[in-house]
């Protein structure tokens, strides 16, 4: 096993970090965070299932510097919420709990870049605030694994279907629409004669 990295982390002013299921909270390294936090954490939890665990660099985009800014290392989870239907989270956390809940939707403008293994997307804040956000991979196994599960998750999303029924489905129409040119292909022989 590779040893991880380890990252530096630029000094920089707190930022508020957008979360769906919490709301707003204020990260810093140093601070110690409240009782609650654990709580919060284990509510969450506690409707989660983890399709997927990884530890990666957390970048946030600084509109001011106009730079991603590498707010450390992180355990980055892609989970299924298991008390509603095609329901998936983006979920980063540290040693001191959750900093990190987004629920993973069509309006993401999620990019994958291979070169860097990253996943890069926006998040749209309750208040309307937007914000820009990166998960940098240690490996091409671990950003591939990431990839497919979200493409997997933001389908199912879309699409209200268990991803494993729609392979069945493609497949299906796909010999329909071969069938279909089939028999073009047929016809225009005939019309030729």
């Amino acid at each position: 096993m590779t040893p991880k990295r380890k990252v530096v982390k630029k000094e920089t002013e707190r930022t508020p970090v957008q979360s769906s299921v919490a709301g707003s909270s204020i990260v810093s390294e140093g601070e110690e965070t409240p009782a609650q936090k654990s709580q919060v954490d284990n509510q969450l939890m506690s409707y989660m299932k983890v399709l997927l665990e990884e530890e990666v660099e957390l970048y946030f985009w600084d509109v001011q510097n106009e730079d991603f800014r590498n707010d450390g290392i992180v355990t980055a989870r892609i989970t299924q919420q298991t008390n509603a239907n095609f329901v998936y989270w983006l979920l980063a956390s540290n040693d001191k709990g959750t900093i990190l809940a987004h629920r993973v939707q069509s309006d993401m403008n999620q990019r994958f870049s291979h070169k860097m293994l990253s996943l890069t997307w926006n998040h749209l804040g309750e208040d309307f605030s937007q914000s820009s956000w990166l998960f940098r991979f240690h490996s091409q196994e671990d950003f591939a694994k990431a990839a497919q599960t979200f493409t997997q998750c933001l389908w199912e999303t879309l699409h209200q279907l268990p991803w494993g029924k729609i392979k069945v489905d493609i497949i299906n129409i796909a010999k329909t629409v071969s069938d279909s040119k089939n028999l073009a292909r047929r016809a225009e022989i005939c019309f030729e004669c």
